[in-house]
């Protein structure tokens, strides 16, 4: 069994809904001060994690959940070892399976080609508290190698080193090893935030992060995508995942019927959700908007959506059942805030072309989308779209060019 066909048995952890626990004692290690390795360490700020890197690392595809699992591989060539690196970020709710019940689940195909055996191993948890436990993969067959996993907060390290032929004689992989540390979380506050692009405020947890995807929409250019915005933060001690998320149609296009605009949306959100316990349609702040509440195994989801002119807006916030006030005064906070310009003045605003001139606010982006006519080949249709990034106002402008030959 090669090393490629290892590394994809073990990832068979991540199509499992396992979390490891707890395990104590030590494992006796030793380095030598002149053999320790000079290998930059990597830091993952994402998955509070910092660990040596042996080579340069190669990210593996995760089918499942991608979002927050991340599995890394890289191969020492002087040594003739591979390392193998997996966090797992995993719910904040439920009960959760011990740390030998997760790794026997991940090595248990190994077992079976009857080429390895593994003896589990005693290791000190980290520093910063958690839980550990550790195999080996002992000599008699074609590969050796040892794994550590450990557990702490919300997240699963799991760590292995493998060599194809002899046993880990050199030391250096212990490095690897003892490098690891975990970044534990710094206290969250939840403060009043403002998103000026967004035209919105909310109490909100000031660890957020914020992402921008685009993505092809129709018939449209590249460069006039469906675009969603959202502001993501996990309050660990607290058990609460929130989101707010804005949906900003293309430059041309509105929601006709708001209430059909946000059934669609719902319907692919709900794909992964049970069904509603209680579910309402009412205005917000004037605007159409529906709400749903479901009731999950250890924690509760509330959702809301807003259709305002081009834009879905989209309240998430899972929370324990202890934390009802704190998801309460997220939701309740929320405000549409009155639209800005780039600029208070207009200014002029001319086209790529030099061939169309208007007086729009700062900040207006143009893009240009020429169509030529099969059966007119000198007729080109012109359009100009433009958007104000702050207000989400929309302009287009369509000018038929007609062939120097064509009268009418």
């Amino acid at each position: 069994m090669n090393l490629r066909n290892i590394l994809a048995t073990l990832l068979f952890l991540f199509a499992t809904s396992f979390v490891w626990s707890r395990a104590t004692t030590d494992l006796a290690q030793a380095i030598v001060a002149d053999t320790t390795p000079q290998w930059p360490l990597l830091e993952m700020p994402a998955f509070r994690y910092t660990i040596a890197s042996p080579g340069e690392w190669e990210i593996l595809p995760i089918q499942e959940d991608p979002d927050n699992a991340e599995v890394r591989v890289t191969y020492d060539e002087a040594t003739g070892i591979s390392y193998l690196f997996v966090a797992r970020r995993w719910p904040l709710w439920g009960e959760r399976p011990s740390l030998k019940e997760g790794l026997e689940r991940a090595i248990e195909p190994l077992l079976a080609s009857r080429s390895l055996i593994t003896e589990w191993v005693d290791i000190a948890p980290l520093p910063e508290g958690g839980s550990a436990l550790g195999a080996k993969l002992a000599e008699g067959g074609d590969m050796y190698g040892e794994l550590r996993s450990f557990i702490i907060g919300p997240y699963t390290y799991f760590l292995g080193v493998f060599q194809e032929e002899g046993v880990l004689t050199d030391p250096s992989y212990l490095h690897y090893f003892d490098s690891f540390r975990y970044t534990p979380p710094v206290a969250v506050r939840w403060e009043q935030i403002k998103q000026q692009a967004g035209a919105f405020s909310v109490v909100f947890p000031d660890n957020y992060q914020r992402s921008v995807t685009q993505t092809p929409f129709a018939e449209e250019p590249a460069d006039n995508p469906y675009e969603i915005s959202s502001l993501r933060a996990i309050d660990e001690e607290n058990k609460i995942d929130a989101v707010v998320r804005y949906d900003l149609l293309p430059i041309g296009y509105q929601a006709t019927d708001p209430h059909a605009r946000l059934e669609a949306v719902l319907t692919t959100i709900e794909d992964n959700l049970p069904e509603a316990t209680t579910a309402t349609d009412q205005d917000w702040q004037g605007y159409p908007a529906l709400r749903r509440e479901y009731d999950m195994e250890h924690s509760t989801i509330w959702l809301q959506m807003i259709q305002r002119g081009n834009r879905t807006y989209i309240l998430f916030i899972q929370f324990a059942p202890d934390q009802l006030a704190q998801a309460r005064a997220f939701f309740n906070s929320f405000t549409l805030l009155p639209f800005t310009y780039g600029n208070s003045l207009p200014e002029t605003q001319t086209s790529p072309d030099g061939v169309l001139t208007l007086s729009l606010p700062s900040g207006t982006l143009f893009s240009r989308d020429t169509l030529i006519e099969d059966s007119y080949p000198d007729w080109e249709k012109l359009r100009y779209l433009g958007r104000d990034t702050l207000s989400g106002l929309d302009f287009n402008v369509n000018i038929n060019r007609f062939s120097p030959y064509w009268s009418g």
